[in-house]
């Protein structure tokens, strides 16, 4: 096969989409100018390797999305993480891939269904596992959207597609053995990241709180000479900024901001656009730091790194996986480098080290234990005491819940007059039938069950099952006008009239 490469500047900067034709070895690009692109691969991220070789389909870290072209097949490459996806659909004689929902769904000119009230439900299934979440969504033609998370997908000129596992994870029988591999790792994705072969280069960037996993990143990202952090005082007067952490680290430039200075931006439908409703918004508010950057990431810390939570290889994860910033991420333009994950599958090793005697000292026999980022940040000179001690919640938001009332109190103002407008003008084509009463009785019980919780008069609420619907009011409709906003600035007709 051989790749056809069309870079645009009208697209956001690291977004693309691929087009193969049955029986064509042409593949079909279409980029935006910061995705790396040549006759062997394009690739926007970065990996533990030398960059010119592109073997990142090969990686145990690999960040970003990409595609490697083979002499009788093209190799889609998806992040060794699952905070993000692949997507692709089928027409009657093509298939197309992207990095982006919005970018597929209009060069293919298809839409969402209005009458599907479980967009949310199925985006956020990738929490039950890779083996386990909902691989496809409908859409209103009958036709669907499948999603490929921590995998690689080869497909040929008659369309034939196989999927095939990331590489066999590494062992780890110590301590210094697992800290050594963070390190190593770290430096070889930064030279990869600043490669001189490359279009665009980035530098490290950091987000700061008090609890265990971003200190763990602050204090390795020092070994790579990070110098940059972003943090956030929480809303309800929490101070979980993790300021005094990164200034005893030797930290020059840090920024401070409140989460609620979202509220001052206007960029909400990048968040909702990826189907998981608004829960890290607050990113909005450093758009003009994250540019060309690369951030260490903490995600997926309370499981792989606690050490009371039984070991998997499924990647099972919280409820809120963290899916919601990835157009925001294509048009700004930076990577997330999300730590937790390198080996993540390696977790029974993991496991075994945290709570191995050798770790008693770093453990502090509660609830919230995690010996290796507290041996990693104490052991750079952190105190026990300023971080880690309790969890504070942190920094997030949610667009989820509730009604259009819920809305206007945490969306900024201009977006809400957006929303609003796109809201009251479709409602009236959901149809309101027993699926749709079903959804709405079920997340009353959910609110009066959670009221309930607060005010103490029960004490033991947990929800059913972890995939509970977001409300099928208002906040249903918030993926829908995401999709439908997003997708105006991938209405390029250069694209279309050659798909």
């Amino acid at each position: 096969m051989k790749l056809k490469i069309n870079i645009l500047e009208e697209l956001p900067k690291l977004s693309w989409l691929t087009v193969i034709e049955k029986d064509n070895n042409i593949v079909d690009l279409y980029c935006g100018k910061w995705v790396e692109c040549n006759n062997d691969f394009f690739v926007e991220g970065a990996w533990d390797g030398a960059f010119e070789e592109g073997e990142f389909d090969k990686s145990l870290v690999f960040t970003g999305s990409g595609g490697i072209i083979n002499k009788n097949n093209l190799k889609l490459v998806s992040p060794c993480n699952t905070l993000e996806a692949i997507y692709s659909t089928k027409l009657e004689n093509k298939y197309l891939f992207s990095n982006s929902i919005s970018f597929l769904l209009e060069i293919t000119h298809q839409k969402l269904d209005v009458n599907y009230l479980d967009y949310e439900n199925d985006i956020l299934s990738i929490s039950d596992g890779i083996y386990d979440y909902i691989r496809e969504i409908p859409l209103e033609n009958g036709n669907t959207i499948e999603l490929h998370y921590f995998e690689n997908i080869n497909i040929n000129q008659e369309l034939k597609i196989e999927y095939e596992k990331k590489s066999i994870p590494l062992n780890f029988s110590t301590f210094q053995e697992y800290y050594n591999y963070l390190v190593n790792t770290l430096k070889s994705l930064n030279e990869n990241f600043n490669s001189r072969k490359r279009v665009q280069v980035y530098k490290p960037i950091v987000f700061t709180s008090n609890g265990y996993d971003s200190p763990t990143c602050a204090t390795l990202g020092k070994e790579i000479g990070c110098n940059k952090a972003i943090v956030f005082e929480s809303k309800k007067s929490r101070i979980d900024t993790g300021k005094p952490i990164v200034e005893l680290l030797g930290y020059d430039d840090i920024v401070e901001k409140n989460e609620l200075d979202y509220l001052k931006t206007n960029r909400t439908e990048e968040f909702v656009a990826n189907g998981e409703l608004g829960t890290s918004i607050y990113y909005s508010a450093v758009e003009e730091e994250l540019k060309g950057t690369f951030v260490l990431v903490g995600g997926h810390g309370d499981w792989i790194w606690d050490k009371h939570v039984q070991p998997n290889t499924e990647i099972l994860r919280n409820f809120f996986p963290g899916t919601s910033r990835k157009e925001y991420r294509l048009r700004v333009g930076y990577q997330n480098v999300v730590i937790p994950f390198f080996s993540v599958q390696s977790h029974f090793d993991l496991y075994k080290i945290s709570n191995s005697d050798e770790m008693n000292p770093w453990s502090i026999g509660n609830d919230y234990d995690r010996p290796i980022p507290r041996r990693i940040v104490e052991e750079k000179g952190i105190p026990r005491d300023m971080f880690g001690m309790d969890k504070s919640g942190g920094v997030a938001s949610s667009l989820r819940f509730l009604n259009l009332t819920y809305l206007r109190k945490v969306m900024p103002s201009s977006n809400f007059k957006e929303f609003k407008k796109y809201y009251k003008k479709n409602k009236k084509y959901r149809k309101k039938d027993f699926n749709y009463l079903q959804h709405s009785l079920r997340y009353l019980s959910y609110i009066i069950k959670l009221t309930l919780k607060q005010k103490n008069i029960i004490k033991n609420f947990k929800d059913s099952d972890r995939n509970y619907k977001c409300s099928p009011w208002a906040p249903s409709f918030l993926f829908l006008w995401g999709v439908d906003k997003v997708k105006k600035r991938y209405d390029i007709r250069e694209i279309k009239n050659n798909i």
